[in-house]
């Protein structure tokens, strides 16, 4: 249960990480395109 909650836990900050930095590399595209 402690290793299922952790993977959880990490699973969720990755996608949280994921989510942050590709709306920042999106916002650098689009700042580069103009």
């Amino acid at each position: 249960n402690d290793l299922s909650e952790l993977q959880t836990c990490t699973g969720k900050v990755l996608i949280a990480l994921a989510v942050k930095f590709g709306k920042t590399r999106l916002i650098d595209n689009l700042i580069v395109e103009v």
